[in-house]
């Protein structure tokens, strides 16, 4: 199925950000099953590897500054005045 008929389909149902969403997983899959076949790597490696992924990006985040919080709306700063 080509991307442009698989957003076709799927958007009115889950909406563009879930179809994008889905579709990179669908890709990410894809490049798993063709290596795995291919006899380039195991299932095994490659689980390990994304846990690896998995805590370099945690450990990133946790690094991260924080959030900041959003300013007064303009409703009230004219409640002030």
């Amino acid at each position: 199925m080509k991307f442009e008929d698989y957003l076709r389909i799927v958007v009115p149902k889950i909406g563009p950000n879930a179809a994008f969403d889905l579709s990179r997983d669908a890709q990410l899959r894809a490049l798993q099953n063709v290596l795995i076949e291919k006899d380039i790597v195991t299932k095994d490696e490659i689980d390990a590897e994304i846990e690896k992924q998995f805590g370099e990006s945690a450990q990133n985040i946790v690094k991260m500054p924080p959030i900041p919080k959003e300013p007064p709306s303009d409703a009230s700063k004219q409640d002030n005045n």
